[in-house]
């Protein structure tokens, strides 16, 4: 079976607008086994910074789900976003 890329561009200003925790969560009950998650982040609160990120891309890497994280220098935008993930 082909491998399955999640690709996960984000950008949050606050910290509390964060809500990556969401989409792993989601993912952690995905019945597809070969996955491989990609997130961006471009927005000044990292992404990974939560805890709870941290936690739930733990989980899915102990499941075997390869889980990248790519932390933007500038904003770009969706377009240049997108160019950057199906890159990786």
């Amino acid at each position: 079976m082909a491998q399955i890329a999640v690709l996960i561009p984000t950008r949050s200003d606050r910290a509390e607008d964060v809500r990556l925790d969401h989409v792993l969560h989601s993912l952690l009950f995905s019945t597809f086994s070969d996955l491989r998650v990609v997130v961006r982040d471009e927005g000044a609160a990292g992404a990974f910074d939560s805890r709870t990120v941290r936690q739930l891309a733990d989980l899915l890497a102990r499941r075997g789900v390869c889980v990248e994280y790519h932390r933007a220098a500038a904003t770009g935008g969706v377009a240049i976003a997108r160019q950057e993930l199906v890159a990786a």
